[in-house]
């Protein structure tokens, strides 16, 4: 509950091999410890920005494996998947605020 995940979240993420618990009660509850609550956040931050799991994935192997070069390259690929969400809200935001200032619609131009 301290990262704001489900229970069935952070099982998909444990079954993708992106967090790994560091042990078990005896009760049979995964037990996290800081690095994977930041990691679990990272997940979380880059899901509510609409990514998918697929480029989160392919960032995280590429921190697991210690390759910088690769990390750069998806986090630049994940930065310009955020420009284009980006683009596309401010759009809408565009939109949205000239219809309830009365403009018409079909007035609006895409891109």
């Amino acid at each position: 509950r301290l990262c704001g995940l489900s229970v069935h979240q952070i099982r998909t993420y444990l079954d993708m091999r992106l967090v790994y618990a560091c042990g078990t009660t005896q009760g049979g509850s995964r037990l996290f410890d800081d690095g994977c609550l930041q990691r679990l956040a990272l997940i979380r931050s880059c899901r509510e920005a609409g990514l998918g799991l697929p480029e989160i994935a392919e960032f995280i192997q590429a921190l697991d494996n210690g390759d910088k070069g690769q990390c750069r390259a998806v986090e630049r690929q994940i930065q310009h998947t955020i420009a284009v969400k980006r683009a596309a809200l401010n759009r809408c935001t565009q939109a949205l605020t000239k219809a309830a200032h009365g403009v018409k619609l079909s007035a609006l131009k895409g891109p």
